[in-house]
């Protein structure tokens, strides 16, 4: 494959199989659009953005009101 480089995102907690879609997406080679999930779960949104050092990470925040159906 001749990989520079693997990333493993953390898994969220009431996520069952692990998946990434929703959460990063890459918009170039060095570039990564995140959803803010800060505004879930801050512990977890810390550990997205160690896993993600080194790329330039732009952060897609939900409202307040739209998170709040999910608490």
């Amino acid at each position: 494959l001749k990989l520079n480089r693997i990333i493993f995102l953390p898994k969220q907690a009431y996520d069952s199989y692990g998946h990434s879609d929703s959460m990063a997406r890459f918009v170039t080679k060095n570039h990564i659009l995140i959803n803010d999930f800060s505004l879930e779960n801050d512990k977890f949104f810390k550990k997205l953005n160690v896993a993600l050092e080194g790329f330039q990470v732009t952060k897609m925040s939900y409202s307040k009101k739209f998170m709040a159906k999910y608490r």
